[in-house]
């Protein structure tokens, strides 16, 4: 076990591997659009129903994380805003980003 962790919990980090690892390099750009719109729209619309705002959900660290595991993501980011179909603003998440990839650098 990993830093002493219980057998199941390094069971979840082992299979979180092994989807970066193997299965998401597999996928098409659709589909990888598919996985990130799905998520953020959860993160953003749980923001929302919760009276918070659904665009605090993108930080500097969440970029960072996120470009380290898909290198491509500005490149998806036209792919994820067809696929939420104007329930958010993608202008406003598309300036949120160039803002922290400005403070990125």
């Amino acid at each position: 076990m990993e830093n002493n962790r219980p057998s199941w919990v390094q069971d979840l980090f082992d299979e979180e591997r092994s989807f970066w690892q193997n299965e998401y390099p597999q996928k098409t750009t659709e589909e990888k659009a598919k996985y990130w719109s799905g998520g953020l729209f959860r993160s953003m619309r749980e923001q929302e129903e919760s009276n918070l705002n659904p665009y605090a959900i993108y930080s500097e660290n969440w970029l960072k994380e996120t470009l380290k595991v898909e290198p491509n993501f500005l490149e998806l980011l036209p792919h994820i805003y067809n696929i939420w179909g104007g329930m958010f603003d993608a202008g406003k998440v598309d300036r949120i980003i160039k803002k922290l990839l400005t403070n990125l650098k």
